[in-house]
């Protein structure tokens, strides 16, 4: 806030010492004003939003999506090592983790620190979307909205190397500014160099490739 000299802060000061003294205001009686706009009040979403849901889901359900909706993400990793591995040298490093829920090589961090080498920053359900994809060790597969670079980083090391020796790889497209840089740090950090970037768009790529997985 700006002020000008005048009594603003003093002003300020008292309307937030009421507000600590009388609390959060009561909410409404779902019985008067319907349960989609109670609970769009008590949980801050928007009220055509809690009544889909509830046509939908029904209460209990959406009460749940709700609640959830306003919790704080965890922080998940990939392992770039076998997943006990990674965890015995996280641990080493002071790093508190555990085994994520369904990803196979999925981690929920539950301090910070450095994980530099063993894994990398990479949501559950975007490396789900990786594995759902299923690009097989030798296949060439294309990443069409490449930036960050976390799924490219991820489908390029499972392409990896083929059954009969034959290097799997990533073309990677994405016409976005920054996005050759964002990709290179992501790919950087997951030690993958089987990925070829092209800045531009889809129609514009030159690639005699076919893909196996795009």
């Amino acid at each position: 806030l700006a002020f000008d000299g005048g009594d603003e802060p003093g002003m300020v000061n008292a309307v937030l010492r009421r507000a600590i003294r009388q609390g959060p205001p009561a909410l409404p009686d779902a019985a008067r004003v319907g349960a989609a706009a109670r609970l769009s009040l008590e949980y801050s979403h928007p009220q055509w939003l809690v009544q889909a849901w509830l046509d939908q889901l029904g209460e209990d359900e959406t009460v749940a999506l709700l609640a959830a909706n306003n919790t704080a993400a965890p922080t998940v990793l990939r392992c770039l090592l076998p997943r006990e591995q990674a965890l015995a040298e996280l641990a080493a490093r002071g790093v508190e983790a555990t085994a994520a829920h369904y990803a196979p090589d999925a981690l929920l961090a539950l301090n910070t620190g450095d994980w530099s080498g063993i894994a990398v920053s990479q949501g559950e359900a975007s490396q789900l979307v990786v594995l759902y994809l299923d690009p097989r060790p030798g296949q060439r597969v294309l990443d069409a909205c490449a930036a960050p670079g976390g799924k490219t980083a991820y489908a390029a090391y499972l392409a990896g190397q083929g059954p009969g020796g034959e290097n799997g790889h990533v073309i990677a497209v994405d016409p976005a500014r920054g996005a050759r840089s964002r990709v290179a740090l992501t790919l950087e950090a997951s030690g993958q160099d089987n990925v070829e970037f092209h800045a531009c768009s889809l129609r514009q790529l030159d690639t005699d490739d076919d893909f196996d997985a795009v």
